[in-house]
């Protein structure tokens, strides 16, 4: 194969960089998303329910739905929350489902349900469950100059076409500063005193604000359509829709009911620096290109803001995921050139001579070229996940490279004296470490295949980095085994003999790598001349290991994956003495321009969002992530609660992973009676607070119960009125208190839906529903003459899972509170409710698995570290045609684990699928300097006069490339260790648990294997044979 290589060196060079153009190139075309899909599609339906309680909504109701959407195929879970007035259904699918395929089904599911639901819940909704689609963008624009309403007038006309062309958006809004409304506030006594109920009204207003259609006829010769012309042309005309007569007067609607129609503030109102705000929100198309579809609306304002817009309008961007992965994309490639200095820095200091440091640093761009073009082959998007794996790579891609040029510089050396480097002594080199790269870089590819076999969140979450890490690590062995042999042949053939004096960095190098090699091998000597040494040696290395994993391990926090770090702090506020948007807004103005003053130099930009009359969030664009904790420790010393105002700062983060956050206490109520359950769950909660070791304690559902009001009706009264009826009466009860949206109506570009209603606080105590007059004949009867009336109490909430009540009492650790003593704060929890809650028969409190995702995550990888050592061995075994030696290669894995758990440990760090990834990359590094020094040890057995001495001897040989490779790893890693740059935090404990695993693990390869190598029985010589 290297014959042939060098027999047509030119036309491989070049195919090789071709090859690196076109990475370059495919490079540009890959999706950039700020992660890879990493939770199960889950879709939410949302039916509104004016009129119906919660437990009405669920029993009249609740086994239709979620039977129908439990049978639909691939569904793993259906969760339904009912509360009066609305019901919430989540339902998840499995994970190889497609997003779109799934709200597909759902809606399907729905619309085959549609007639069975009520008239008023069949404007349901089907939706991503809190947004399939990860990452959103969202731009203010502002004026000083400008009124909002003005503002939206001169942008929206401007923005909206280019904007609904943007590729990779699923739906692009420019949100309204002002929203038409339409309130109908009936007039009780004015309906009484023309005789006319609600239900009339409501029915009058559907079938008279438009045209109708009475039918159609044809003759001989034409078709005749027949239509009745009456109604109002525009929602202003409302009050004049004809709801009834007496004695030939039309009743208007004004005539019963207060009309009114305006323009008013919308439900949420933006500012920005001070000025409202007309905000943009745009969110990407499943699987669509984020950074694309953010640059690209950037780029239609930005182009309108030079073409069409005066220059007192300006935008800011409140969330902008382009801006966040160019950092991410920034911060990665600083991090790369960091790694790869220091890399090469060792090389230059233990190698010496530049044409060696050159030729190794000519794999990095080579080999992440070639990666490239197996990403976009393997349809594997640009994301913090698989931008983590590449940044991972860089110190371990250029291994295979100094194996290959330390052994060629040896030859070299050892050859000076023979005349020019010829192509032969290059194969020779080559040729002599080819297996050892091969199966070296095998054992590190290998052990990501198991990942496969993994539960489906780590195999998601860790899915992109695995690939890419695969992707580089094969790149370089090829170009460490083809292109780097040719180049350097190229750069040393002119060599002449004797070579050129060796350059003062070449002599520092050498005398440092030789100083080093000796203090070595003059320990390795003493330890291994000693059996006692040798054997204390290694029973005190695995006994180090054994008192880790009992006594620090558990001590080490866990977690599915870190978030990145955020520049980004949320103030959120309620005030109790608001009635309006407005008032709120006046209400904040001292609060913004205080944050202004005390933290303009420190934020970007100064949000604020209201959400509705009586609360809303400030958000504070810091211009470093670094001044997060000390802004917003002074924040919350500054802002702290008041009688009036109700405040809280927190960091956010918009590009935080889209992962459930656990609880750390799940106990669960069984029994049959709800109400039994609601009592029990009340005692519990209350219990779990007075023993005050747990924070932020929540019952779902609520443990208060509603206060109800139930109609008996007198069915052989009602049938004494001709013209009502149970169903009458109920309609008419249902309007007075929920009201009823009658039309809806388009004005501009406006959708209005008009609802009939009667006023606020109509109703306020019991007597209120008793008393209500029912019109008849000229008079008026109160509801209490139809209905015997009486009064209870019941449940507000109606959890469901899967068709079963849920009963959960959930809480989480105070801060500060150690990981590890989760399990024996939920004990004694458990045990102290049990305690004081008296259970009636058939009712348990239990508790569940909060951590059961994690468990499983972490279980899965372990299963997949055995299965990497078992498919590393079984390769070992044909490398080495032996059973005995495979074991002695993978006695360093494990005790690489020493450096993992006290480096997670030491710099605070956590137990997530990174370190535990960290972990299963370790196994297949380690065994790389094993397996070089015993390949050489078996090749030089022959030679030498004894064990010993050939323990010695490739000892030393290999000592030089172990420890560049170790070195050039570690420091490779160092940026990500370091968490240098913002989002490089996310795998931050993959690369502290390679980094400790490795410096470890190595010493334990260059000491505890040539230990075992001398005690081992001569016999094993002949095997390796």
């Amino acid at each position: 194969m290297l014959n042939f290589l060098f027999s047509r060196r030119k036309g491989i060079l070049l195919l090789f960089a071709v090859t690196a153009v076109l990475g370059v190139v495919l490079v540009t075309q890959l999706p950039t998303q700020l992660y890879p899909r990493i939770r199960k599609p889950q879709i939410s339906v949302t039916l509104r329910h004016p009129a119906y309680t919660a437990v009405d909504f669920y029993e009249s109701y609740g086994d239709v739905i979620e039977n129908s959407l439990r049978g639909i195929r691939d569904v793993d879970v259906v969760e339904a929350t009912y509360q009066t007035g609305i019901t919430r259904i989540r339902v998840e699918f499995a994970w190889a489902v497609a997003p779109d395929e799934a709200i597909t089904r759902v809606e399907t599911a729905m619309t085959s349900l549609r007639g069975r639901l009520p008239d008023e819940s069949r404007d349901y909704s089907v939706g991503f469950w809190r947004g399939e689609n990860q990452g959103f963008l969202a731009v203010a624009i502002s004026s000083s100059e400008l009124g909002p309403q003005a503002l939206y007038d001169l942008i929206e006309p401007v923005l909206r076409g280019p904007l609904s062309r943007i590729e990779d958006a699923e739906e692009v809004e420019i949100v309204s500063v002002e929203e038409l409304r339409a309130e109908v506030i009936l007039n009780h006594d004015a309906l009484l005193r023309f005789g006319l109920t609600p239900t009339q009204v409501a029915q009058a207003v559907q079938s008279g604000y438009r045209p109708q259609s009475v039918g159609a006829f044809r003759n001989a010769a034409s078709q005749f359509n027949v239509r009745m012309m009456h109604g109002i042309d525009s929602i202003f005309d409302i009050e004049q829709i004809q709801v009834g007569s007496m004695e030939g007067t039309p009743i208007r609607l004004a005539d019963v009911a207060d009309v009114s129609v305006r323009y008013d503030l919308p439900r949420q109102v933006f500012r920005s620096n001070g000025n409202r705000s007309v905000m943009i929100f745009a969110t990407p198309v499943d699987g669509g290109n984020i950074k694309q579809m953010a640059d690209d609306v950037t780029a239609v304002i930005e182009q309108a803001a030079r073409d069409e817009f005066p220059s007192h309008v300006r935008f800011d961007h409140m969330v902008n995921p382009a801006e966040f992965i160019d950092n991410a994309v920034g911060n990665v490639v600083q991090a790369a050139l960091i790694g790869a200095f220091f890399a090469m820095l060792v090389v230059v200091l233990l190698l010496g001579e530049a044409r060696n440091v050159l030729i190794i640093a000519l794999s990095i761009p080579l080999s992440m070229s070639i990666s490239f073009i197996l990403l976009y082959l393997f349809d594997v998007s640009i994301n913090l996940i698989s931008l983590g794996g590449m940044t991972l790579s860089v110190g371990m891609i250029i291994d295979s490279s100094i194996v290959v040029m330390e052994n060629i510089h040896r030859h070299r050396k050892e050859r000076a004296d023979s005349g020019p480097v010829t192509a032969s002594l290059i194969i020779e080199s080559v040729r002599e470490v080819s297996a050892a790269v091969i199966v070296a870089t095998l054992t590190s590819i290998v052990v990501f295949l198991p990942l496969s076999f993994t539960s489906p969140l780590t195999s998601a979450v860790l899915g992109d980095l695995a690939r890419a890490v695969v992707f580089a690590l094969s790149a370089s062995m090829v170009v460490a085994l083809t292109v780097i042999p040719l180049i350097a042949f190229y750069l040393f053939r002119r060599e002449s003999k004797g070579g050129r004096g060796p350059s003062p960095v070449a002599r520092f190098s050498e005398r440092l790598l030789t100083g080093l090699t000796n203090v070595y091998a003059c320990a390795l000597r003493r330890l291994i001349g000693s059996r006692i040494a040798s054997v204390a040696f290694i029973l005190a290395s695995f006994g180090t290991l054994v008192l880790l994993v009992v006594l620090v391990l558990p001590r080490i926090p866990t977690e599915i994956i870190a978030d990145p770090q955020s520049d980004k702090l949320m103030l959120w506020f309620s005030n109790r003495d608001t009635n309006s948007v407005e008032e709120l807004l006046d209400a904040i103005e001292p609060i913004e321009a205080q944050l202004l003053e005390l933290y303009g130099d420190d934020i970007n930009n100064l949000f604020v969002q209201i959400r509705s009359s009586s609360f809303g969030n400030f958000l504070l664009s810091l211009r470093s992530s670094r001044d997060l904790d000390r802004i917003a420790d002074d924040m919350r010393e500054r802002f702290p609660s008041t009688a009036e105002w109700r405040l809280t700062v927190f960091p956010w983060d918009p590009a935080a992973l889209p992962l459930q956050r656990p609880r750390d206490l799940a106990l669960v109520v069984n029994g049959d009676d709800p109400m039994v359950a609601i009592e029990i769950l009340a005692d519990a909660s209350e219990a779990l607070r007075d023993l005050d070791i747990y924070g932020n304690v929540f019952t779902n559902p609520p443990t208060g119960l509603s206060e109800e009001i139930i109609l008996r009706p007198r069915t052989h009264v009602i049938e004494q009125f001709p013209g009502h009826s149970v169903a009458s009466l109920v309609s008419f009860g249902r309007l007075a208190l929920a009201g009823q949206q009658a039309i809806e109506m388009t004005e501009g570009n406006s959708t209005v839906q008009v609802r009939l209603q009667y006023p606020d606080r109509t109703f306020t105590t019991r007597d209120d529903v008793e008393n209500l007059l029912v019109p008849y004949n000229g008079g008026a009867i109160p509801m209490r003459h139809f209905f015997d009336v009486e009064r209870t109490r019941g449940v507000a909430r109606v959890v469901s899972v899967d068709g079963e009540r849920q009963f959960t009492l959930t809480a989480n650790m105070r801060s500060g509170t150690p990981d590890h003593r989760r399990a024996e704060l939920q004990d004694e929890a458990l045990a102290a409710i049990l305690s004081a809650v008296s259970l009636p028969p058939g009712y348990s409190i239990t508790a569940q698995d909060t951590r059961a995702d994690i468990n499983d995550a972490i279980r899965s990888l372990v299963f997949a570290l055995i299965a990497s050592l078992v498919v590393i061995y079984l390769l070992l075994a044909v490398q080495f045609n032996s059973m005995t030696v495979p074991l002695l290669i993978l006695v360093t894995v494990p005790l690489g684990f020493i450096g993992v758990i006290a480096s997670l440990f030491i710099f605070d760090s956590t137990l997530s699928l990174n370190s535990m990834l960290g972990t299963i990359l370790l196994g297949g590094v380690v065994v790389n300097n094993a397996i070089l020094m015993i390949d050489f040890y078996y090749r030089s057995a022959r030679e030498s006069e004894s064990k010993t001495d050939a323990v010695l001897r490739a000892a030393r040989l290999r000592f030089a490339p172990i420890i560049i490779t170790m070195a050039t790893t570690i420091l490779g890693m160092l940026p990500i260790a370091l968490a240098l740059g913002d989002g490089t935090n996310i795998i931050q404990p993959l690369g502290i648990a390679v980094s400790g695993g490795l410096a470890v693990s190595t010493l334990f390869t260059l000491f505890m294997v040539p230990c075992i190598l001398n005690l081992l029985p001569s016999k094993l010589h002949a095997v390796g044979e």
